[in-house]
Formats: C-alpha cells, structure tokens, sequence
C-alpha cells in the first residue's frame, strides 16, 4: 500500500508492505479462497495505515483446545454449484462482520437467506463462534 498525499505529491509517500497469505477455507473454490486473501490483506493493510487495534478471535483461541463443532449435516441437502457458491460467499462475509464486532450487521446478513436448505447450508459454513453470537442476538430479539 502506497499512501500519497494528493494535495503535495512531491512529498514523500508511506508504503506499508506485507506478505501475502494464502487461504484454505472449506468448500470454497480457488477463486473464493483468492478473494478471501484479497478481501483479508486490504483489511490488514488498512488497519496498519491506520494503526486501528482491534479484538482478534485466533489471538482469544491460541494454545487453547480446540472445541468439537456440533454442525448441521447436509445430507439431505441438494444446492446447485452456483447456489453453494453464493451461500460460501455470503458466510464469508458474515464471519468478517462478526470478526469486526458488529453481531447486528452478521444476524441482519443470515436473516437475508430466507430458503431453509440455503440457510442451513449457510449455518454449517460459519464458525461454532459466530452461530453462537448470531443464535444469541436472535433470542435476544424475542
């Protein structure tokens, strides 16, 4: 990232660099996981540019046990490629919401997927951590 300031170009510029990851998310497409590495390293750009600190879920999970995740199954469920795409995007960006602090925006995102066997395809795709925070902000709402 290149940071210049517009009014005095001839001034000098900030550059922030930073390695590029890779991503592995499940069921998604290289295509997606190239997105999910884009949409990230921006994020992290941005936050280095403006040196905003925020709460990091991997940090409040490092060294501990990892949890056995009760998911939904998808048996029975039968979604076209491009309806799962959708749906893998779509948790995608519920999880960054949530990972931004904002419940409210992620439950407003999920309520969207209104067919039953989009929405449980969708909640087997989001972390134990996020169906969690959006199960709790819906029974709050009743």
């Amino acid at each position: 990232m290149i940071i210049v300031n517009v009014d005095a170009p001839e001034e000098h510029t900030i550059v922030i660099s930073s390695p590029m990851g890779s991503a592995a998310l499940k069921g998604c497409h290289e295509v997606q996981n190239i997105g999910a590495v884009e949409t990230y390293q921006t994020r992290y750009l941005f936050v280095q540019a403006l040196c905003i600190v925020e709460h990091d879920v991997l940090d409040a999970t490092t060294g501990q046990t990892p949890v056995k995740r009760q998911t939904p199954t998808d048996s029975a469920i039968e979604l076209d490629e491009d309806a799962e795409n959708k749906l893998v995007d779509i948790a995608i960006g519920i999880e960054d919401i949530v990972s931004q602090g904002d419940i409210v925006g992620a439950y407003k995102e999920y309520l969207k997927v209104t067919d039953d066997e989009e929405k449980t395809f969708l909640w087997k795709k989001l972390t134990s951590t996020t169906r969690s925070a959006i199960k709790k902000h819906g029974e709050s709402l009743k």
